[in-house]
């Protein structure tokens, strides 16, 4: 992002001051010093931009995060609501991630998380946060359990989210296979 073309602002070329009844005039700063102030706004501009990224991004997947995804949840319920189309929310968790942890430690567990969501960011497209699929990691193969809802009229993402939840637990306690399978 660069600043070198913006003209510096017409109230910083010249300013009257008034001290004590006398009036004194500035000039505008020297080109150096308006350079230099332009390199550090755009430097903190790069750094608020990437700070507001790092906290819309999960730091073990890197996908989106449970406050980005809610986020995009409404404006998708929106659209779908304005626009009268169909949208179903899919809610998946990874199968007995908690043994794996145990068993092989987290480091493994960690990785067949990266490895998970990695696997279903490039088979689904839109909105992929923080979540989970089958995964082949070393020798370890995982199975997930999956949820889902399709919005109501009228209905709210954060019950939109709840039914998807209910039915991914649902399935997971029934341990039917249209409910829970390898992905």
């Amino acid at each position: 992002m660069s600043r070198a073309a913006t003209p510096w602002p017409e109230a910083v070329h010249t300013q009257t001051i008034t001290l004590g009844g006398t009036t004194l005039a500035t000039q505008p700063p020297p080109t150096w010093v308006r350079d230099q102030l332009l390199q550090q706004v755009d430097t903190l501009l790069v750094e608020l931009h990437n700070a507001f990224e790092q906290a819309r991004t999960d730091s073990l997947t890197g996908l989106s995060n449970r406050r980005a995804f809610l986020e995009r949840l409404e404006t998708e319920c929106a659209s779908a609501q304005r626009h009268g189309r169909p949208l179903t929310l899919v809610i998946l968790d990874i199968d007995d991630l908690r043994a794996v942890n145990s068993v092989f430690g987290h480091f493994e567990g960690d990785r067949v998380v990266r490895a998970t969501a990695a696997a279903v960011a490039t088979k689904l497209r839109g909105c992929v946060a923080a979540a989970a699929g089958e995964v082949v990691s070393g020798t370890l193969l995982q199975t997930v359990s999956v949820g889902w809802a399709t919005l109501l009229e009228g209905e709210s993402p954060a019950s939109l989210f709840r039914r998807a939840d209910a039915h991914l637990y649902e399935g997971r306690n029934a341990r039917q296979p249209s409910e829970t399978a390898p992905a």
